[in-house]
């Protein structure tokens, strides 16, 4: 079954359980008490949630949960108390829950506040373990022993993070792996980048969606094209559209979706082979929540809350993502037993034009229809009267009057609020001349806010 190799990663665990019979209903077993553990660990050993936990609620819902039926979980888990990105960041060693001698990464992560504070994210050993297990079975979808090469466009290998820890995996059944880096934001340096991608030949890459749709679009695209099998696409969110024009790109190639954060151990979810949302990894908790708090059913959207059931050196309860979600409802085709994770994007990156409430992602259709856009960013000015800065990232060679084909897109999109949005549209062929549009374009795309400008 198209599914098999995540059913197989949890029915492979030593303490499983499994013996046999409804390999969901170990798993709900299973997870209850893992988070068991973890109420109590956390409670006992990590100095913000000791402060935070009221006395006793730690092992009164671990045994709950040990006694409990499947249906209660949820209720049980909103007894506890959300932990947020701005608590990591300002203590993240109140998290810690193993001595020093026992961290074997620290990954820092920058904040999107104005603190500057970062948040430093601990893992044991037995933490990236489970990391490197969950990318060896998952990348099984994407590749096989003998046939295949996977090049990373993301970071340099650096022991903890994702360039070391898929490395790793990979290299378990044999199979060649390039930490190429990010793709550089000059012309010059992307186009020496690109050559020695395309001399080492993989056939998977891996990288962040906007990037990787740059990269096809490329003059020298077709070369790649013409090397990669599959495509899998991390670090940002993905949607059907953008899957449609990459693989229009890739001639028979196929691209699978991955989520993950740092701050749970990376690895989150991935496609299994029917490439129809990601499955979640099994031993992450997740929740979609309203915007009260209050945990809402499968299929609606929500804010995406997570509680990584395995983590010893830094245990997360009920972390809110800031990401809107939706766990899918519907059971996969793959026959799977672990529920699909839809992801939009951050909830920060909506904005409002003509009464319509929109979301960054949703500027990809029209503007990824056009051929010679590789990658667009947006700057929101003011929202009433609506006035959207759109820079775009085109293909060398393309004609100044382009930016109208653009203009007339977006307008016929918006439709009857179209014509009540100012859009100060520019085009970015020589990325290297615009330090502000290197970090702009070609990167997670997140939705920047301006004040109101007098333009002439």
């Amino acid at each position: 079954m198209a599914g098999d190799w995540l059913d197989r990663r949890f029915r492979e665990r030593p303490d499983s359980g499994y013996a046999g019979g409804s390999l969901s209903e170990a798993w709900q077993r299973w997870r209850a008490s893992r988070l068991a553990r973890l109420l109590l660990r956390a409670a006992s050993a990590s100095r913000w949630y000791r402060q935070r936990l009221e006395a006793g609620l730690a092992a009164r819902l671990a045994g709950r949960l040990r006694r409990g039926r499947p249906e209660e979980f949820p209720s049980l888990l909103a007894e506890l108390p959300f932990t947020g990105p701005e608590d990591l960041a300002a203590d993240s060693d109140a998290f810690l829950a193993v001595g020093q001698g026992r961290v074997a990464g620290v990954v820092s992560v920058p904040t999107s506040g104005t603190s500057g504070r970062s948040k430093r994210v601990y893992s044991t050993a037995a933490d990236l373990e489970e990391t490197v297990s969950f990318f060896e079975y998952g990348m099984r979808f994407l590749v096989s022993p003998g046939r295949d090469r996977v090049a990373l466009a993301m970071s340099a290998a650096r022991p903890g993070n994702v360039g070391d820890l898929l490395g790793r995996a990979l290299a378990r059944w044999q199979i060649p792996f390039l930490a190429h880096g990010f793709v550089p934001a000059g012309t010059a340096e992307e186009e020496s980048w690109l050559a020695g991608l395309l001399a080492w030949k993989p056939s998977c890459l891996v990288g962040v969606p906007p990037q990787m749709l740059s990269l096809v679009r490329h003059p020298r695209g077709a070369a790649l094209a013409g090397t990669l099998r599959t495509l899998l696409l991390s670090g940002e969110v993905a949607d059907d559209r953008l899957v449609a024009e990459l693989e229009k790109s890739l001639p028979g190639g196929r691209v699978f979706r991955h989520y993950g954060l740092t701050e749970t151990g990376l690895g989150g979810a991935v496609e299994c082979g029917r490439r129809n949302w990601p499955h979640l990894r099994d031993d992450l908790w997740a929740e979609i929540i309203g915007p009260d708090g209050a945990p809402r059913p499968d299929g609606q959207s929500g804010e995406l809350v997570v509680t990584p059931l395995t983590r010893l050196g830094m245990p997360l309860l009920r972390y809110r993502t800031g990401d809107e979600a939706r766990l899918l409802s519907e059971p996969c085709p793959c026959a799977s037993i672990f529920p699909r994770l839809e992801v939009f994007g951050r909830l920060s990156d909506r904005l409002t034009l003509g009464g319509r409430s929109l979301r960054v992602s949703d500027f990809e259709e029209p503007l990824l229809a056009l051929p010679f856009v590789r990658d667009f960013s947006l700057t929101l000015r003011s929202e009433k009267p609506p006035e959207l800065d759109l820079r775009l990232n085109v293909t060398p060679g393309t004609p100044p009057e382009a930016a109208a084909a653009a203009v007339s897109a977006l307008k016929r999109w918006l439709g009857e609020d179209g014509g009540r949005v100012k859009l100060n549209l520019e085009l970015s062929l020589i990325r290297e001349n615009d330090p502000a549009a290197a970090r702009a374009l070609g990167g997670k795309r997140r939705l920047a806010r301006g004040a109101a400008e007098t333009r002439a």
